[in-house]
């Protein structure tokens, strides 16, 4: 098994990637996207579940 991080932060605020926001330039908005999900593969097929959400153990498959 092979552990890496999917994004390199925790959640962000809702809207901060908006493509549409007209604060944004194109250059800023691909800065934005690929700042936070800079480990994310395109075709990432592992299913993801952030460390971050809780601090409960882990729940084995089967159990």
């Amino acid at each position: 098994m092979l552990l890496t991080p999917t994004t390199s932060a925790p959640p962000i605020p809702l809207g901060h990637l908006d493509a549409d926001a007209p604060s944004l330039s194109t250059r800023e908005w691909y800065d934005r996207i690929f700042d936070y999900g800079s480990f994310t593969a395109l075709f990432n097929v592992a299913p993801a579940r952030p460390a971050w959400a809780d601090r409960r153990p882990a729940v084995h498959a089967g159990r």
